[in-house]
């Protein structure tokens, strides 16, 4: 057997290269620098250079390969545009077996371009085996573990969230030798590099010996012996500390602690790529995972729904279009043609837009089509959050597939697509009046599809037609009345009203418990929230409220010493919260109803031999809702910002010190955060002025009177942003509050202390809070996501 590894400069890639070479079997490191590694001392194995950029290097590399190790290799070559040709180079020279560590499988973008080139390789009748890591091994790494990964002694923690193990770096090589060297043993196709919840050496090193037939060796850690290590790495002391904190979380089974805190590490939290199945062995006994991404239907008879929509939103996700859909889109298309060919006047397609409808348009379709885009090419101001645009993809997508807006089936396969990548078109702000659709802003999205302006892929902002490429994707060709179809529609609208929603049913929820630790926090009496006075209001969203409260506050033990009554901020939260409560639910509503409207002028009904010219693309809608939405959270960011005002002021916090400080005027703990929570409120209460009155003539009055939705519901995503950031805040000043007080709280204030506790340490000498208050809004929504 003769193997090139790929990614060999790394410590796995040489500790597989000296497991082959051990064997008897003749080890080929590839790497763009072999100099380099010639350097670092690589001893019994030949040094070729490899450049997935660079396809001049694949024949010399692959020369006498009979197998394929690809060693992360979605960090050198960032989509299947370069690991594709280096596939099918292989393949050419006689390679009959691919194992890929995916270190770096972070998301499913990445899923579905190692997918595509299993497909390949099968389709060859060759071999292909996946061993995942499903945690961002590389990240964790980098710079922190990496010096003593190189001792070949230290542990590196992988496996699922609910899952954490830890597992020496040097038995995925065991793992990679194995499949290669006895295939027919090990048939899985995926193996899941995780044992217990525990560092116990001989617990672990016992079942990845039963599980992989072959005696595996781990070294258990002392919390003493982990800290001088990381001290003799010379790592800074605050990852020092933060890494010890990601080992007595592990060990203690702590799935929430150790989640916060490779947020700490890496910047982002363990990356979930999908629901899972439950984990059965194999016939040989190895722990196979059948996780797999859950595609996303688009039915034209199905409704789609807020999970769905923030799904596309923050990562890619593989979308299937329903029975009948092509079909249903393909018919309605040929109908349109067909009385354009006849000599139908069908607005946009026919005619030029807007007041100047009484012209022709282009003769030439395509040209038409470019002609819609070009004079929309006018948005101003930052770019639109990626997440943002991709929901508005899915939601135009939907619109389109419910078959009445005459497009090419190309449109919906190309959307469907690009949902399947990281790829988001780069769409400025300002632009869009949600009279006519979002004109302006869609424009960019169908631009960017046709490899026009700019896109982001994997987070990066590059020229549209390099990120296709990076995304694996076809630029789109437009003809009849595609681009209009693309445009003339409130999907962007609708995209920020979804999330923005989606994000407020969840601060609702936090707003409860947040009230509810802080009236057990306090000590106060429990009267506010007694069944018959909330009955008695007469509003059930109230009484609600109050119930869930009384659940949170069993077991309250009032201090005795608060006044008969609280302040508002204690005392009319069921009000408050009550009336939040039933203007989302009216929100939720309306945004539901344009989730699955058809946003669209003119229709197309073949049955009915029917093209209906209206103004399906009018947001007024959205725009009511979302401005009642930007209303309600605003108050409620009200709430949180007095809420943690009441709880720094000694004159009312029940004896706690000024500002939650041990030590004040040397210690100034929560005042910094209060100074920010002002100014984040004072910013929400200037940006809750309705947007849907502020109706302005244009358009040579052809839009004489507009909606602005599309304003109102990003200022309504804005608001949902603030407000998390105002009760991240006040989770904060309750997490200090309860370590300062000696009150004995009810389970679900410790729940929840304990939960902030991890993420948050005692504020016991001043230190920067921002990341500490985003990471308690995270957890709190995490807390708050429906089961």
């Amino acid at each position: 057997m003769s193997v090139l590894i790929t990614g060999a400069s790394g410590t796995l890639g040489r500790t597989v290269a000296r497991r082959f070479t051990a064997s008897g079997h003749a080890a080929v490191l590839g790497t763009r620098t072999p100099e380099t590694l010639a350097a670092r001392g690589v001893e019994d194995a030949d040094v070729r250079r490899l450049d997935f950029a660079d396809p001049s290097s694949f024949s010399g590399a692959l020369h006498g390969i009979t197998e394929v190790l690809l060693i992360a290799p979605l960090a050198d070559a960032h989509s299947d545009q370069k690991l594709k040709p280096f596939v099918e180079a292989a393949l050419a020279h006689g390679v009959e077996h691919f194992v890929v560590n995916s270190a770096h499988m972070a998301t499913l973008s990445e899923t579905f371009v190692l997918r595509r080139l299993e497909r390949l390789v099968e389709a060859s009748g060759r071999g292909w085996t996946h061993l995942r890591s499903q945690w961002y091994m590389s990240t964790l790494t980098r710079g922190l573990f990496t010096p003593m990964l190189r001792q070949g002694e230290y542990l590196l923690p992988v496996g699922p969230k609910d899952e954490i193990a830890y597992v020496a770096v040097q038995d995925v090589a065991e793992v990679a030798a194995l499949v290669l060297t006895a295939p027919e043993q090990h048939s899985c196709k995926i193996y899941e590099l995780t044992g217990p919840a525990s560092l116990d050496g001989p617990t672990v090193a016992s079942l990845c010996s039963d599980a992989w037939a072959r005696p595996v060796v781990f070294r258990s850690l002392s919390e003493d012996a982990y800290a001088h290590a990381c001290g003799a790495a010379g790592l800074h002391e605050d990852a020092v500390s933060l890494l010890l904190e990601l080992f007595t979380a592990v060990r203690g089974g702590d799935a929430a602690r150790t989640t916060t805190t490779v947020r700490d590490l890496t910047g982002h939290a363990p990356f979930d790529l999908g629901e899972s199945s439950p984990r059965t062995p194999d016939a040989g006994g190895t722990a196979v995972s059948t996780t797999t991404p859950r595609p996303l239907t688009i039915d034209a008879d199905a409704p789609l729904v807020l999970t769905e929509v923030e799904r596309a939103a923050t990562g890619p996700v593989e979308v299937v279009l329903g029975p009948g859909v092509h079909e249903r889109v393909a018919a309605c298309h040929a109908f349109a043609l067909r009385r354009m060919q006849d000599g139908c006047p069908v607005y946009g397609a026919t005619t030029g837009f807007g007041p100047l409808v009484g012209f022709r348009g282009r003769e030439d379709p395509a040209d038409q089509c470019e002609n819609a885009l070009a004079h929309l090419g006018a948005g101003q101001g930052p770019d639109l959050a990626p997440a943002t645009v991709r929901a508005a993809v899915l939601i135009r997508l939907s619109s389109l597939c419910r078959g009445y807006s005459g497009v090419s089936v190309a449109v919906v396969d190309a959307l469907s697509a690009a949902l399947g990548s990281t790829f988001a078109p780069a769409v400025p702000r300002l632009g869009s009046l949600g009279a006519s659709g979002d004109l302006v802003p869609l424009s960019y999205v169908a631009r960017a599809l046709c490899g026009d302006g700019h896109a982001y892929v994997d987070g990066r902002r590059v020229p549209a037609d390099e990120a296709l490429s990076l995304a694996g994707l076809t630029a789109l060709e437009l003809g009849g009345r595609d681009a209009l179809a693309l445009v003339n529609g409130t999907s962007l609208t609708a995209a920020a009203a979804g999330l923005a929603t989606a994000s407020l049913i969840r601060s609702r929820t936090s707003a409860v418990l947040l009230s509810a630790v802080l009236t057990d926090v306090l000590g106060a009496e429990p009267a506010f929230i007694a069944p018959e006075l909330l009955a008695a209001f007469g509003h059930p969203e109230a009484a609600q409220v109050g119930g869930e409260l009384r659940e949170h506050l069993d077991g309250l033990i009032p201090s005795g010493t608060r006044l008969l009554q609280e302040p508002y901020s204690v005392r009319c939260t069921p009000q408050l919260i009550g009336a939040a409560t039933s203007a989302l639910a009216y929100g939720r509503q309306v945004v539901d109803h344009d989730l699955n409207s058809v946003s669209d002028n003119p229709l197309f009904f073949p049955d009915q031999d029917l093209v209906a010219h209206g103004g399906n693309f009018f947001g007024q809608p959205a725009a009511f809702a979302c401005d009642l939405l930007t209303l309600a959270a605003t108050q409620l960011g009200n709430l949180a910002e007095r809420q943690l005002d009441l709880l720094v002021d000694p004159l009312r916090n029940g004896g706690l010190p000024p500002m939650l400080s041990n030590d004040p005027g040397r210690q100034h703990a929560l005042q910094g955060v209060q100074l920010a929570a002002t100014a984040i409120v004072a910013t929400m209460r200037r940006n809750a002025h309705p947007a849907s009155v502020q109706s302005l003539p244009t358009n040579l009055h052809n839009q004489d009177v507009i909606p602005f939705g599309t304003q109102a519901a990003l200022n309504t995503l804005d608001a949902a942003h603030h407000l998390r950031l105002l009760q991240g805040s006040l989770a904060l000043a309750l997490r200090q509050a309860a370590h300062l007080g000696h009150r004995t709280l009810t389970p679900d204030s410790i729940a929840l202390i304990d939960q902030l506790a991890s993420i948050c340490p005692p504020i016991e000498q001043d230190r920067p809070l921002d990341e500490e208050i985003r990471h308690a809004a995270d957890l709190l929504d995490r807390l708050a996501q429906p089961s």
